[in-house]
């Protein structure tokens, strides 16, 4: 059983026209949990989730996912 604090930051993706540079640069930063479930010897359930902490252009969004893996070899 396992559980992270998740903190990611991307920037990135300035347009420009005639070699002027618009106002409209990626800078934004997600944070999120996840938890890892062992349930036997070779599956385990997955829960996560993140959120937007910092917008500065673009949409702010929040994702949740549950999965479950197994290992077959």
């Amino acid at each position: 059983m396992w559980a992270a604090i998740d903190l990611t930051y991307y920037t990135g993706g300035q347009s420009s026209v005639n070699s002027k540079y618009n106002d409209d640069r990626r800078n934004n930063s997600r944070f999120g949990t996840t938890f890892n479930l062992p349930l036997s010897g070779q599956s385990s359930k997955k829960n996560s989730d993140s959120d937007g902490a910092i917008i500065r252009f673009g949409s702010d969004f929040s994702t949740i996912s549950i999965r479950w893996q197994m290992e077959f070899l």
